[in-house]
């Protein structure tokens, strides 16, 4: 990353998901402000056609002989991360950015149950609750749980998905039921986490409500439980793991959403707008994606007012984890599409994935599983 900082001139391309555009974004704004002229181009051909000259990929593979910059991942750490930890020690971060980077890190699951952060999400997490901008307690992660009714959270969470509960309001409500909890309170409001009897039937109540094997309940709860990180921005209270999940449901409504939220580390005003649309729309999309999640396939049927498949395939991805030989893909107005992230897990040649996926990362398949060229 020297030669990246120390450059005038720098082309980023970033993986189309919410770690690599996030530390795009951070990128971008801290470079340009030093005077290094930054630009940042999702279209995967640009890796194909020469000139690699101060090119700078994140999370994703150069093809073969090709030098190019990879951005560095520290160990159990998410790029973003990583970046903002060399940047940090750099140059300096604005805390803005060290609260991206854990996010993300919640988000995509760093922080594991009382052990927290390994990576080096541990020291900026550490900075951060030293300078009292952000809180920590152990509790539950599901979306909003801190701050909307207990039954929205349980129900509103898509990643991981909670198949059987994930948009099942009679299912949330069934659970609160025999708890004699009220749908309409919040998770502070009652004695959940005070209580251990009544903890020990939560937890039993859930794990009967969801649906899936010990396997993916193990690793369910591993995502489930631990630190919840809150801070207070121009008086709203701001779950972290939240943060991430509007960023992801806003990514999945617009092809050019990845292009929107490259402005994020720039004017953090716009996390209210992702935050209204995501409060407006994150229901009845976790309604429309629960038979999705209760009965998962590989090809996957995506639902208004989904655009992108991303999210979609990560969360279904999550339920089917060794399904690993064919790409998982989504049907959209009758066609079939994927994510570049899923091709290459899938093994698909990187010079077939750069050079058939559209200029923002859509890929789409035909019914025989191959690609189609845009």
């Amino acid at each position: 990353m020297e030669q990246i900082f120390s450059g005038n001139y720098v082309k980023i391309i970033p993986r189309v998901d919410l770690d690599s555009i996030i530390a795009a974004s951070l990128l971008l704004h801290n470079l340009a402000e030093r005077g290094v002229e930054v630009v940042v181009n999702f279209d995967l051909k640009n890796v194909l056609e020469g000139g690699v000259e101060g090119v700078l990929l994140l999370n994703l593979p150069p093809p073969k002989n090709a030098k190019l910059h990879v951005a560095p991942r520290q160990q159990n750490s998410t790029v973003t991360g990583s970046i903002v930890y060399e940047m940090d020690r750099k140059f300096g971060v604005s805390v803005w950015g060290k609260m991206l980077a854990i996010s993300i890190g919640v988000y995509d699951g760093y922080d594991i149950g009382k052990e927290g952060f390994r990576g080096v999400e541990k020291s900026i997490l550490n900075e951060l609750l030293t300078k009292g901008v952000i809180e920590q307690e152990l509790g539950f992660r599901f979306w909003g749980y801190r701050r909307v009714s207990i039954a929205k959270a349980l129900t509103r969470t898509i990643n991981p998905p909670l198949p059987g509960l994930t948009g099942r309001e009679d299912s949330a409500g069934r659970i609160l039921s025999e708890l004699k909890i009220p749908a309409s309170v919040r998770a502070s409001e009652t004695s959940i986490e005070q209580d251990q009897n009544v903890l020990r039937k939560f937890i039993q109540l859930l794990d009967s409500t969801i649906i899936g094997d010990k396997a993916f309940k193990e690793r369910l709860q591993r995502r489930l439980v631990g630190y919840v990180y809150t801070t207070t921005m121009n008086g709203v209270l701001l779950d972290l793991l939240e943060l991430s999940a509007s960023l992801s449901i806003y990514m999945s409504l617009l092809k050019e959403s990845p292009i929107h939220l490259l402005q994020l580390s720039i004017s953090q005003k716009l996390l209210y707008d992702f935050l209204n649309i995501y409060e407006e729309t994150v229901d009845s999309i976790a309604m429309s994606l629960s038979s999705v999640f209760e009965a998962p396939n590989k090809i996957i049927e995506l639902p208004d007012p989904l655009v992108r498949p991303e999210l979609v395939i990560e969360a279904v991805r999550f339920i089917l984890p060794g399904e690993v030989k064919k790409p998982l893909v989504v049907r959209k107005n009758g066609y079939l599409m994927t994510s570049v992230n899923e091709l290459l897990r899938a093994g698909f040649p990187v010079e077939e994935v750069y050079s058939h996926c559209d200029p923002l990362q859509l890929c789409w398949v035909k019914e025989d599983g191959s690609l189609v060229k845009t």
